[in-house]
């Protein structure tokens, strides 16, 4: 979980276009949340370093019951520092945390350069701290994605997809001050949604998110928050569900509409790797949405390449993780 808050800071850091912009962001989420901002905040200074093609070894579950396991070699010029995270968990947990149900969960941080997959050596270094977030994609890679355990049925990528749809019906405008000119409290709009609003495809996948058009009223700077995000979407195929991305409203107001404006927008792209039964989380920059399924494509390939040992009955990437 630590690492999977690291990953959503940063993320969200990413939408602000300079170093400036991101400083004050962070500064804001460290007096307000006290420890998760500073990796946050400063990845392109003292965050990671460039560092050599040497490979650490890996054991991945592949369940919850962490009776199977894969071997996997990581390059460490792919690997993400996650030092502040684990000091995060360390706080928040000082005992280590309580794990009654004795599930075993793994996660890793990872990033590379797109559209080369470059990783993170002295050479490319420099890119990795570009403001927005530049060709930069940063994975997290999460254990157990589907799977029965302890009489419970997980598909991590459905859970996600669902509660994205349910903060997509939480839509309030919020007032520029607390008061109004009178003295008077003002009041925190909200529109009543039973679901979100259907959108045109895009790029080969299903929209759903926020038509602004049905509320006129709704402040143009005030578009650009999470609740408001775009959810795109593949269908199901045999039951499951292939491919969820988050990105920021198209009717959003980014650097690309004008100097006045100081977000870049980002997007969130999930699916399941059936290799390794992980749920994957890619973030990049929505100039790079219409490159989806390549971007997906790319990183299963990398993946792949990390297993140094193939168990028996693993399907092929063609057959488990298809996208159609």
């Amino acid at each position: 979980m630590s690492t999977e808050l690291n990953i959503f800071w940063s993320h969200l850091g990413a939408r602000f276009a300079s170093k400036s912009l991101r400083t004050t962001f962070c500064l804001c989420l460290f007096f307000l949340l006290a420890f998760f901002a500073v990796r946050t905040c400063y990845a392109d200074g003292n965050a990671t370093n460039p560092v050599t093609a040497a490979s650490k070894r890996i054991a991945w579950p592949l369940g919850r019951a962490g009776d199977k396991t894969l071997a996997l070699d990581i390059p460490l010029a792919y690997g993400r520092p996650n030092a502040v995270a684990e000091a995060m968990e360390a706080m928040v947990y000082p005992n280590g945390r309580l794990n009654s149900s004795k599930q075993v969960h793994k996660e890793l941080l990872f990033s590379a350069l797109w559209p080369d997959m470059a990783p993170d050596v002295a050479e490319t270094h420099k890119e990795f701290g570009v403001p927005g977030g530049g060709r930069q994609l940063t994975v997290l890679l999460q254990s157990g994605a589907v799977e029965d355990y302890g009489g419970k049925h997980y598909d991590a990528l459905q859970s996600w997809f669902e509660i994205a749809v349910k903060d997509s019906m939480h839509l309030c405008i919020t007032p520029p001050a607390p008061y109004n000119l009178d003295g008077t409290p003002a009041n925190v709009k909200c529109y009543e949604r039973s679901y979100p609003d259907k959108k045109p495809p895009k790029f080969g996948l299903e929209r759903i998110g926020v038509d602004f058009s049905k509320y006129p009223d709704f402040p143009v700077d005030q578009r650009n928050g999470l609740y408001q995000d775009d959810i795109l979407f593949s269908d199901k195929v045999d039951a499951e569900r292939r491919t969820v991305i988050l990105c920021m409203a198209e009717e959003a107001r980014t650097v690309e509409d004008g100097p006045q404006y100081f977000m870049v927008a980002q997007c969130q792209h999930r699916f399941v790797f059936k290799p390794l039964n992980a749920l994957v989380t890619i973030n990049y920059r929505r100039v790079y949405l219409k490159d989806w399924r390549a971007v997906q494509a790319a990183w299963e390939k990398l993946l792949l390449s990390f297993i140094s040992e193939t168990p028996q009955g693993l399907e092929s990437l063609e057959k488990s993780n298809e996208l159609k």
